[in-house]
């Protein structure tokens, strides 16, 4: 956050949250590739044998729990921020 916006946050009485560790960054970055993997693998066993397609969802699945967990990272950094 720059400076500027840092002093217009705390004038309209903006709550000023602590930026998340560089370790949460990098767990982040990190499972997204592992999601976008996961759906290019999909997309290509969608794209060749039908008798693949129940991987397919197994994929999916597995790329949507990703995404919950994330969300529920994020959930827990913004309500505990200094439990980090």
């Amino acid at each position: 956050m720059t400076k500027n916006a840092f002093i217009c946050n705390a004038l309209r009485e903006v709550e000023i949250k602590e930026a998340p560790p560089y370790e949460f960054d990098v767990f982040n970055l990190d499972i997204r590739r592992i999601g976008n993997n996961l759906n290019q693998i999909a997309r290509k066993l969608n794209a060749n044998d039908p008798e693949e397609r129940p991987a397919i969802k197994e994929i999916h699945q597995v790329v949507s729990e990703i995404y919950d967990v994330l969300g529920k990272l994020l959930d827990e950094y913004n309500t505990h921020p200094k439990q980090w």
